[in-house]
């Protein structure tokens, strides 16, 4: 993800959130050697280093960065890595397969908790 690139679509998801995607084929095309997790922390140090000023206050920016590749569950395992981010010390978090832990985890708690009984609603 060298400067030049800029990304394909970019989501305004609320809260601060936004997801960006590109073409993670067509990049190793063009850059063959790109090393994504350099590039994202990269892009982590240069953007915590910036400030935002309102109002004349200066905010320092925090930022966390969860990415996945592939073509499945992408938004999903996207979604659970920045909640792991965001609730760990982590500013980078590769994410595939994220949501297939989340369901393993789910599963086990709700064996855990059902204890061969039924729940009536």
């Amino acid at each position: 993800m060298p400067n030049s690139v800029s990304f394909e679509k970019i989501f305004k998801l609320g809260d601060g959130r936004f997801a960006l995607t590109e073409d993670y084929e067509k990049m190793l095309d063009i850059y063959p050697k790109l090393d994504i997790e350099e590039q994202l922390n990269e892009f982590i140090k240069n953007t915590k280093k910036s400030t935002i000023e309102l109002e004349n206050i200066e905010y320092d920016i925090s930022i966390s960065v969860s990415y996945t590749y592939g073509k499945s569950n992408l938004y999903e395992n996207a979604k659970h890595g920045i909640e792991k981010a965001l609730s760990g010390t982590q500013s980078l978090i590769f994410a595939n397969n994220l949501i297939n832990e989340a369901q393993k985890i789910a599963q086990k708690k709700y064996r855990n908790n059902s204890n061969g009984k039924k729940s009536f609603r």
